[in-house]
């Protein structure tokens, strides 16, 4: 860390971590070549190798990756920093952002989960039965990993943003793919969050597998970083809290509210939705076997979305014919 060579004059920090038993590659370095080709000067980026690949403990994977971000934020203070980790790489990155709580808790941080593996994977299980997790994977790992372990759980706790810290200045975004064999339970993906202001939980992508998730959407991820990274947060993050304010009940923690769903409604049912639907608003849930349902009014929908009590994505339908 010492004799890194760190660039002077950064608009900001991108930490990508890549996922358990791999190295920069696939949708790491897919996503930290993106910054570097559009963006070859204006930002740091550290794409680290993490630790034993992953095959540790998650105290041992985040320690040196941690130590860089701090020595970055003392040459830099003020330096806004993006988190991103594919698979496994998203619980390293979660907890990196909850030891710079204790640390450096007025820093401006984005997390990214990118196919996040956060409440475990259902493949786990199968690795348990073949006999081959004992194998090949360090017991920490095998026992985080489990789906509904303890230590999973505890973490997304950890995660939440209540308890009396000031949220204002941390960001969260999660993507998960329907097409992924690593955590088949694709609900893992999502950590239910305690807050909706600064959450969004992308809607899954279809057609894509686990690994190159994160190659697929790099451009997404970055674009939307930039803007964030140049104090415009607000445009894409400002329908995420307004739920509360328009609806008659509270919004629940899993309601999560964005801009640009007719994106999807375009690749599931465009020519449906242009003649039938145009100009009023829909809903969808992660839960791919149901359909979207449509609604006259936005207040209807966002009403319909905290009755649901799960993870929403609403918008207007705006699709020519």
């Amino acid at each position: 860390m010492d004799n890194y060579c760190w660039k002077d004059n950064t608009v900001g920090l991108y930490v990508v971590v890549h996922g358990l038993m791999g190295t920069p590659k696939f949708s790491a370095l897919s996503i930290a070549n993106y910054i570097h080709e559009h963006y070859p000067n204006e930002y740091e980026i550290l794409v680290p190798i993490v630790p034993h690949k992953g095959n540790c403990s998650l105290d041992e994977a985040v320690k040196p990756i941690l130590n860089m971000v701090i020595e970055y934020i003392k040459r830099n203070p003020g330096k806004p920093i993006h988190l991103i980790g594919s698979s496994n790489g998203g619980r390293i990155v979660a907890k990196i952002e909850l030891e710079l709580r204790r640390s450096n808790p007025e820093t401006l941080i984005k997390v990214t989960g990118v196919g996040g593996v956060y409440y475990g994977s259902n493949a786990m299980a199968y690795l348990k039965s073949m006999g081959l997790a004992s194998r090949i994977l360090h017991p920490d790992v095998i026992t985080s990993l489990t789906t509904g372990s303890d230590q999973a759980i505890s973490l997304i706790d950890d995660m939440q943003i209540s308890n009396g810290f000031n949220a204002f200045n941390r960001y969260y975004e999660f993507y998960g793919t329907a097409n992924d064999w690593y955590i088949p339970n694709i609900d893992s993906c999502f950590p239910n969050l305690d807050s909706t202001h600064n959450v969004v939980y992308h809607p899954l992508i279809t057609g894509v597998d686990h690994v190159l998730l994160g190659h697929f959407i790099a451009d997404k991820i970055i674009e939307d970083s930039v803007i964030w990274m140049k104090n415009d947060r607000n445009s894409v993050y400002h329908r995420a809290g307004s739920t509360s304010s328009s609806t008659s009940g509270s919004a629940s923690a899993a309601t999560i509210i964005i801009d640009k769903i007719e994106e999807r409604f375009n690749t599931e049912l465009p020519e449906y939705i242009a003649n039938h639907h145009s100009g009023q608003y829909g809903l969808l849930t992660t839960d791919i076997s149901v359909g979207p349902t449509f609604f006259d009014s936005e207040n209807a929908a966002l009403d319909a979305a905290v009755a649901l009590n799960t993870i929403c994505f609403v918008g207007p339908i705006n699709i020519e014919p």
